[in-house]
């Protein structure tokens, strides 16, 4: 798979020095939910924004602080129906937070 897709975007850099600077300029971070490092110690009421893109193939979401900073994200295929994916996946978000004594709760702006 990988040697088929630096086949197929070969033409978009003039050789594999300019790939690979572009690679390491534009790596994606390493990402660890806040549940990764998260001690619990009582109970804890977190609010929360909520990004969601249901595509026409995909839907994702993230969570995230008052701060701006990214919590947790999810991504799935469709399935064939978005919404149910978009629900199971707010539920199993929303599920994993509350094992560890944490109430989302989520707000708007």
């Amino acid at each position: 798979h990988k040697k088929n897709f630096a086949k197929l975007h070969s033409n978009y850099f003039k050789d594999s020095i300019e790939r690979e600077e572009f690679n390491r300029r534009y790596k994606i971070p390493d990402f660890k939910s806040y549940l990764d490092t998260y001690s619990p110690n009582g109970r804890k009421v977190m609010k929360v924004y909520i990004g969601i893109d249901a595509g026409s193939t995909t839907s994702k979401f993230v969570l995230i602080d008052k701060d701006g900073k990214l919590l947790d994200k999810f991504y799935k295929n469709n399935e064939g129906d978005p919404l149910q994916v978009i629900k199971g996946g707010l539920l199993q978000i929303y599920n994993s937070y509350l094992e560890k004594n944490i109430l989302l709760k989520v707000i708007t702006i």
